[in-house]
């Protein structure tokens, strides 16, 4: 009987580990130091993640004194949700707010995101609009501050999780093009190692293929208790069960 529950436990652990490294190999990209997000201790989901413990943050701009983004455009209804967009959809300052395809697109200078009030966990939700992924869904940097254009930013904020399915089950009837990505693919979350009320994300380079992400939404991630209550019942299972293991 303890050898049933233990087997139970670690395949519940493997399953939540993902595979990353069939997902690599599947694709032919390599997910390495220098390329957009590389995170060697991150974990690759293969499914969606959970919408309801996320809340919206707000896009302000890209600056003081320009409270609009580069540009702007729709990944979702217009477009079928396959991976390609069409701009000028939406609002320069309104897009960007919600997990509705649509979205605002930052470059080097950056765009600013209002949480509302300070978090230490954030979701960040891309549109697709090219390969190679996985690249193209993290093609940004993530920085945390708690003074709105002025403060000083945090250290950049490393990818702790990537969900494949983004926020939306792969429809393969959306994927008209065949490649197997829909425009709602890969969202990332990011531990923010303190409380920000504001993030700024900046494109991953400045030039090239990593140049211009298309900013979906950017969310906090607030476990509902039900989940933190869980979390503690797992552990306090595995340590039930190396105690029985010793008896």
């Amino acid at each position: 009987m303890k050898k049933i529950n233990l087997t139970f436990i670690l395949v519940i652990i493997v399953a939540l580990a993902g595979n990353a490294q069939g997902y690599l190999a599947s694709t032919g990209y390599t997910w390495a130091p220098g390329t957009p997000g590389y995170n060697a201790s991150a974990t690759i989901h293969t499914g969606t993640i959970n919408t309801s413990i996320l809340v919206m943050g707000d896009f302000v701009g890209q600056n003081a004194g320009q409270p609009n983004a580069a540009s702007f455009g729709d990944s979702g209804t217009s477009v079928g949700w396959d991976d390609t967009w069409v701009g000028g959809v939406g609002s320069a300052n309104a897009n960007g707010d919600a997990l509705d395809g649509l979205w605002v697109q930052i470059y080097s200078n950056g765009g600013w995101w209002d949480m509302g009030a300070a978090v230490n966990k954030i979701a960040v939700f891309t549109s697709q609009d090219h390969g190679p992924y996985l690249g193209e869904g993290l093609e940004y940097r993530v920085y945390g501050t708690n003074t709105l254009w002025t403060g000083t930013l945090s250290s950049q904020v490393m990818v702790s999780d990537v969900y494949l399915d983004g926020w939306r089950t792969h429809n393969p009837n959306e994927d008209s093009n065949g490649n197997g990505w829909c425009s709602d693919d890969i969202a990332g979350v990011y531990n923010m190692g303190a409380s920000y009320r504001y993030v700024k994300l900046v494109a991953w380079d400045s030039t090239g293929v990593y140049s211009e992400p298309e900013v979906d939404a950017v969310a906090a991630v607030i476990p509902a208790p039900g989940a933190i209550l869980l979390g503690s019942l797992g552990v306090s299972l595995v340590g039930w069960l190396r105690r029985r293991r010793t008896l």
